[in-house]
C-alpha cells in the first residue's frame, strides 16, 4: 500500500468483499460517467474536440476506459458538459489530517511567525 492510500481511498457504492475498487474498475466507472455526461449534453466527440482541444481518438480511449484522463482534461470536460466536477470523482478520506500535512502546515506557521 502506498503511503497516501490510507488517507485517500477510491470508493464504490458496491464494494467487492469490502475492499476499495482497483484502478481499472474506477477508470471504467469514470468512463461511463463521462460518456453519459457527453450524451446528456448532446455533443459529439468532434464537437468536444473543437471546444476543448482533446482529440477524438484520445477522448474515445478515455470513454472506453482504455486510457487514464488527466486532471486538466477532466476539468475541461466538466465545464463543457456543465456538470459538477464532483460527479466524476469519488474519493473519501478519514477524519483528521494526515500526519505529514499537519507537520508541513505547522512548519509553515512557524516560519511565518519567525519572519
Amino acid at each position: 500500500m502506498r503511503s497516501y492510500e490510507k488517507y485517500v481511498r477510491l470508493r464504490t457504492p458496491f464494494p467487492r468483499e469490502g475492499r476499495p475498487m482497483d484502478r481499472q474498475e474506477y477508470r471504467r466507472r469514470l468512463a461511463a460517467r463521462l460518456r453519459g455526461a457527453r450524451a446528456e449534453s448532446g455533443l459529439s466527440q468532434v464537437q468536444v474536440e473543437d471546444a476543448t482541444g482533446i482529440d477524438t481518438s484520445r477522448l474515445s480511449r478515455i470513454e472506453k476506459a482504455e486510457r487514464a484522463i488527466e486532471l486538466e482534461d477532466l476539468l475541461l470536460l466538466s465545464g463543457l458538459y456543465d456538470v459538477p466536477f464532483e460527479r466524476f470523482v469519488e474519493v473519501s478520506a478519514p477524519l483528521g489530517d494526515p500526519p505529514t500535512a499537519t507537520r508541513a502546515s505547522s512548519n509553515i506557521e512557524t516560519q511565518h511567525q519567525a519572519a
